[in-house]
């Protein structure tokens, strides 16, 4: 049976393992504690929850000040091929 994704869970197969594996080396090396693929999985889950919203509304508002950007740049344009 696949696993349920999440949401908020963006990462490819690849980079989910990449991170959990660094969470599992950062309890081990870091804190001197096992912590199983579920912990982890769970750990991995829930800060994705928590950054998910924040970075989701920072790259709509950078997307929105490049869109005006471009749009007033596009309007000095306009305006200098207007026939005078």
């Amino acid at each position: 049976m696949p696993k349920r994704k999440s949401a908020f869970d963006t990462l490819s197969d690849e980079q989910r393992r990449l991170c959990l594996d660094k969470i599992i080396a950062h309890f081990l090396d870091e804190r001197g504690e096992q912590i199983g693929v579920i912990g982890a999985e769970q750990l991995l889950d829930i800060t994705q929850e928590i950054v998910a919203t924040s970075a989701y509304n920072r790259a709509i508002a950078d997307s929105l000040e490049l869109v005006q950007a471009k749009s007033s740049d596009m309007q000095v344009e306009l305006d200098i091929l207007k026939k005078k």
